[in-house]
């Protein structure tokens, strides 16, 4: 179970670094055979770190950052640790 709850983790994660909207919570579904296809890498990991930064306080952009440990590489290559970078855009109100 492990497995196939961190392949999915990590490829919607990357795949949430693109589609996430101006509400900060609209997240497009894909299918997991898309998110396959179009994962860059698909790895067995652990999040090993979760921290959230100010990218414009004024603006109100905050980011996510999530650091995994990796412990194989099913697709794609990499240093053994990844870390992913979310945006999160304010709400509109």
């Amino acid at each position: 179970m492990k497995c196939l709850h961190t392949i999915t983790l990590i490829t919607m994660l990357g795949s949430l670094a693109g589609v996430v909207g101006p509400a900060g919570a609209a997240v497009l579904y894909m299918p997991p055979a898309e998110l396959t296809r179009n994962a860059r890498q698909i790895v067995i990991g652990d999040v090993s770190e979760i921290s959230y930064y100010w990218e414009d306080e004024a603006r109100g952009l905050i980011r996510t950052r999530v650091t995994v440990k990796i412990d194989q590489y099913l697709s794609g290559q990499g240093s053994g640790i990844e870390v992913l970078d979310i945006p999160v855009e304010p709400s509109a109100s």
